[in-house]
Parts: structure tokens; C-alpha cells; sequence
């Protein structure tokens, strides 16, 4: 059998001082293994003295790693092949998270999350997001600054779904805390929200020649279809010939640009006043919103459909409206409706930031007729 690491699982070929990083890395994601005595190449090399191994494994992050981990993992000796190995299983236990290297802290550095198959430093953003989902502290639970707000926009979707929308509906949704102080959820949601969407319409394939542009405000309630409506008037049709006939195709599946747009909305870091951001181009349309990929998803996970909430009350005003049916399912659907394409969307994590990108359909690339003579 040939080992390859993952998300979950770490090789290592002999015992090395960096293996404490390893642990605190898959403690701060989705738990897994350290294999001692394997390479890189998942071949098992063996150990030569497995029980001394196993020792310094333990006191190693005994020591070093801070809460105590030590009833969080498992240390023990197999025999592979003949030759002895240690494995190292580690539990996710949320009630003791994050993990950090007691000599760096609690910061850049002393933190570690599993990124793929690869133990990385946790940014500052999300050490900052591990401590918030540890304490329970999410930005939208927290109490707003504003005092006086109107909710004409929330107020008009609850009627028109027939649900309530009083004090005890705002408290059991978490739009007011238990003191009755509006929380940033309420002000989300509200007539005066400061975070807005920006569109912009360019000429061509770069920012280079604006052609329109609208910045949405207001209830996050209203901004979503205020953006898909104008997403919607540059959203042209072509007529193509295809094998069952003729037939008309939009640049862009507005259905799922808006699941998109939902999808940057209620996974938005909020605790910053940028705004998210919709480019249409002539070859693509793009969306932006401020926040890394959380607790070590990667690209992959996320099409698959795995999502770890940044704003759970929110989502759950979304999905209480009938704007979402389920948690999760709009990247998977959007990439469902590609797989025959030749042209793929592209989801592209930065450091602070998370794009989508939307291949338009009907684009042909321009020609030059001009001769040079």
C-alpha cells in the first residue's frame, strides 16, 4: 500500500522538532494523521527506535503546544511491512481551539492550519475568524453601533413570505440581542447599511475603458436584487446553431451568477468596511467579496459543496426568506452546469479575498482587419 498525503494526512520519514507544527495544524482543521516513518513519496522507510520516537512525540507538544493537546491525540507504534512506525492521530476538539506554539503566541507564526497537503501559518485574518468561531463571537452576533434603524426592505420581504416580523421574530433571529440593541445582523439587514455592491462594465478584457457602472445599497435583502437586475441588462443574447437547432444563449446563466453573488454575500467578512465587487468584462464576469477561504477548505472542497459558515444568522435570514433552499449547494450547482463546457468557471482564493470568475459563452476573440502596409 502507497500512502499520499492529503488534508488529513502528514508523512514523515523520521521524527523532526517541526512535527509540533503538523499537529497544531490538523487540531486547527478537520483532525487526521502523522505518519512517522513513511517519506514523501509514501514508501515506508521505518524507524529505528519507534518507543523513543513515540516519547519525544509526546513531550513535544506536551510542552510546546498550547491549550493542552495531549487528550487530543493518540500516539501509538505499528508494524508496516516489518518495520515499526509511529502514528500520530489527532482529534479536532472545537472546545479547546485554536491550537498555538506556546513560545510565538497566539499569532503569525504560532498558528498552523492544514492548506491541501501542506502545514501552513494561519494569517492574522484568520487567526483572528478561529478565535471569533471559538468564543462563538461571529461579526453579526455582535452589537451594532447604530441605534436608530428601519427595516422598510426586511419588513416587505417577511410580509410577502407571511412571517412575522416583531420583536420576538428580531430576537429568536438574532436581529436584536437579549438587552433589545440591534446587532450587525439588524444592521445588515437594515434601510442604513454602509456595505454595498459595486458593478462595473468595462470595454474589452482589462479595466482600462468604463462603460457603466451602479454601486448597490441599502437592506443586503435589497442589494442582491438590485445587482442581479443590472448584471441582468448587460447580460446579452446570442443566437447559435447547435445540433438540436438554433438556440439562444446568454453571455451568463443569471440563475447562478445570482447563487454566486448569494454565496459572496453571506460568506463576507464584514468586520471590514470594503466593498464586494462585480467586474463584467468582455470575455468574463467576475465577483469578489472581502475574506479568505475559512479553516483550511481548499478549492476543491468547496466544489464539492463542504462550507463552513462566516455568518451563520445571516445565512440563516437567507434561508428562512426561501432565498436559499440548502447550505452549500450553489458552487456545486454552478459547476454542474459547466461540466460540458469547454470554458470552466475558475475560483480563485487570494489572500484576503475570494473570486469567482464566469466564462462568457457567447464570447468570440476580436480580430484586427486593419492592414499594414
Amino acid at each position: 500500500m502507497q500512502y499520499i498525503e492529503n488534508i488529513c494526512l502528514e508523512l514523515k520519514s523520521e521524527y523532526t522538532d517541526d512535527i509540533k507544527k503538523s499537529v497544531i495544524a490538523l487540531a486547527n482543521t478537520k483532525g487526521g494523521r502523522i505518519i512517522i516513518g513513511i517519506n514523501d513519496d509514501g514508501h515506508v522507510v521505518g524507524l529505528s527506535n519507534s518507543d523513543d520516537t513515540a516519547l519525544r512525540v509526546v513531550q513535544s507538544c506536551r510542552n510546546s503546544i498550547v491549550p493542552d493537546i495531549t487528550s487530543s491525540i493518540e500516539v501509538k507504534k505499528e508494524i508496516i511491512d516489518e518495520k515499526e512506525i509511529v502514528v500520530i492521530k489527532v482529534s479536532k476538539d472545537f472546545a479547546s481551539y485554536p491550537y498555538y506554539l506556546r513560545d510565538k503566541g497566539l499569532k503569525f507564526g504560532g498558528v498552523f492550519v492544514r492548506v491541501g497537503s501542506s502545514t501552513v501559518s494561519a494569517s492574522d485574518e484568520h487567526i483572528r475568524e478561529m478565535i471569533m468561531f471559538w468564543e462563538n463571537k461571529y461579526y453579526c452576533e455582535q452589537p451594532c453601533s447604530e441605534k436608530r434603524l428601519t427595516f422598510a426592505t426586511a419588513r416587505a420581504l417577511f410580509k410577502e413570505k407571511k412571517l412575522k416580523f416583531s420583536d420576538p421574530q428580531k430576537l429568536t433571529l438574532g436581529i436584536i440581542n437579549s438587552e433589545r440593541k440591534y446587532t450587525n445582523l439588524g444592521f445588515l439587514i437594515s434601510d442604513q447599511c454602509k456595505h454595498t455592491i459595486k458593478i462595473a462594465v468595462f470595454n474589452g478584457k482589462s479595466k482600462f475603458e468604463f462603460l457603466d457602472r451602479t454601486e448597490c445599497g441599502g437592506s443586503i435583502l435589497k442589494q442582491l436584487e438590485d445587482a442581479c437586475s443590472f448584471i441582468k441588462l448587460h447580460n446579452h443574447k446570442s443566437v447559435k446553431n447547435t445540433k438540436n437547432g438554433l438556440k439562444e444563449l446568454f453571455d451568463y446563466p443569471l440563475i447562478l451568477v445570482r447563487e454566486a453573488l448569494l454565496n459572496a454575500i453571506i460568506h463576507r467578512d464584514y468586520s471590514f468596511g470594503l466593498n464586494t465587487f462585480v467586474n463584467i468584462y468582455d470575455d468574463r464576469l467576475e465577483i469578489l467579496s472581502f475574506g479568505e477561504l475559512p479553516y483550511g477548505l481548499n478549492v476543491q472542497e468547496i466544489k464539492n459543496g463542504y462550507s463552513m459558515l462566516r455568518n451563520p444568522s445571516l445565512a440563516r435570514i437567507f434561508f428562512k426568506l426561501g432565498i436559499i433552499e440548502a447550505y452549500g449547494t450553489g458552487i456545486p450547482r454552478i459547476f454542474k452546469f459547466y461540466e460540458k463546457n469547454e470554458l470552466q468557471p475558475q475560483i480563485i482564493p487570494l489572500e484576503n479575498t475570494f473570486a469567482i470568475e464566469f466564462p462568457n459563452i457567447n464570447y468570440t476573440e476580436k480580430v484586427d482587419d486593419t492592414e499594414e502596409f
